[in-house]
Formats: structure tokens, C-alpha cells, sequence
């Protein structure tokens, strides 16, 4: 199995898809796939059961991925494949810390205003005679100024990562050899009335694995 690492963006079942089979033709369905999610250890026996049913694997997805991706993205992507059956696990990868630094711009504004006072004596000169005069005056001032900066804040982070797994299974009759082959004592009945069947055969098996398993 290859694992893709990714942010994740978009739909990484899709993304990082790994076929096993070309079909020459994708089956056609209006149903959504069945969808089972099961714990990364069983992921493989819940692949031997479906396959044992008359089913084949035909790709997988597999990716690392920081954030939950949605069990829709993976039932829509396995309906364009055609699939009938979808396996989901994941497995816990690991966790990542660490701090980025945000740098947001600062702006301070400071607003001046205030009173003032003067007072004093002048010289005077006027044809030959000197003397002096007093004065005194006030005053009223108001007023802002701004300064620009930048700030710069340290942000810690952590983030689990997951591996995520995906199978998807198509009906067998759909590849070589075709069904019928597989079931040589069974009385002829249509391909669509065999995969019913089946299909509700290995429901049930499912259902009862997944029950037990979860005890």
C-alpha cells in the first residue's frame, strides 16, 4: 500500500486513488456504495469477506491527512468507480507541534492638547528716549499624532495526523471470469438476481463481523 501525504485539500480519496483493475466499461448505479468502517487492524478481513462474496477489489485510496476527511467525499468518488461495497479505517500517524508567527500591522494615536502662558519686558528705542513695556499673553493648543507599525505573535499549534484507507469493490461478473463460474451448482438465474443475493448474503456476514468486533 502507498501512502500519499497531504494537506489535505479537495477530496483525497479521489486525489490519491491507486487503480488495480482498468474496467472497460464503469458499472452503472443509482445506489450509493455500502460503506463500512472498521478499525485499521481488520481492514484486511473485511476485504478477504467481501472478496470471498463474489466481489473484487479494483483500487484503493490511501493518504495522510491532518484533517477529517468526510465518509460523502469517499461514497461519491466509489459511485463513479461503480463500486458496490467501500472499506474505510484509519490509523493514527502521529502528532506535530510547533509555533508560526502571525504578523499583524499596529497603528498608535496620540492626542496632545493643553494651555499656554508667556509674559516679559521689551526695550523700547523711540528719538532719543529709551524705555520699556510689559506684556503678557496666553494660549490654547490641540492636536493627534499617529505612528505605524507591525507586531509579530508567536502561535503555538498541534495537529494529529492520520493515514486514511479506502477499498472499493466492484461485482466480479463485472471482470474475468464471470460469476457463474464461481458458482457452478447454482441454478441459472440473472447476473442481477445472483448480485442480490450475494449481496444481502454478505451483508449479514458483515453486519454480524463488524457486531462482534465491537463487543
Amino acid at each position: 500500500m502507498i501512502i500519499f501525504l497531504c494537506g489535505c485539500t479537495g477530496n483525497g480519496y479521489k486525489k490519491f486513488y491507486r487503480p488495480y483493475y482498468v474496467l472497460e466499461h464503469t458499472p452503472k448505479t443509482d445506489r450509493d456504495p455500502i460503506v463500512y468502517n472498521v478499525s485499521d487492524k481488520d481492514h484486511d478481513s473485511y476485504i478477504k469477506r467481501i472478496q470471498a462474496n463474489g466481489f473484487s477489489c479494483v483500487g484503493e485510496s490511501a493518504f495522510s491527512s491532518g484533517t477529517y476527511p468526510s465518509e460523502k467525499s469517499a461514497i461519491n468518488f466509489g459511485k463513479k468507480l461503480g463500486a458496490s461495497y467501500i472499506i474505510l479505517s484509519r490509523s493514527f500517524e502521529g502528532t506535530q507541534s510547533g509555533t508560526y508567527s502571525l504578523t499583524t500591522p499596529t497603528q498608535s494615536t496620540t492626542y496632545h492638547s493643553g494651555n499656554t502662558y508667556n509674559s516679559g519686558n521689551v526695550n523700547l528705542y523711540s528719538n532719543g528716549n529709551y524705555g520699556t513695556a510689559n506684556y503678557t499673553g496666553s494660549g490654547y493648543y490641540s492636536g493627534s499624532s499617529t505612528t505605524y507599525g507591525s507586531k509579530t505573535t508567536n502561535i503555538p499549534y498541534t495537529i494529529t495526523r492520520y493515514i486514511y484507507r479506502a477499498s472499493y469493490f466492484v461485482e466480479t461478473v463485472k471482470l474475468s471470469p464471470p460469476l457463474e463460474s464461481r458458482f457452478p451448482n447454482q441454478s441459472r438465474k440473472s447476473k442481477h438476481a445472483d448480485t442480490l443475493e450475494i449481496s444481502e448474503k454478505l451483508n449479514k456476514e458483515l453486519d454480524q463481523l463488524l457486531k462482534e468486533q465491537t463487543k
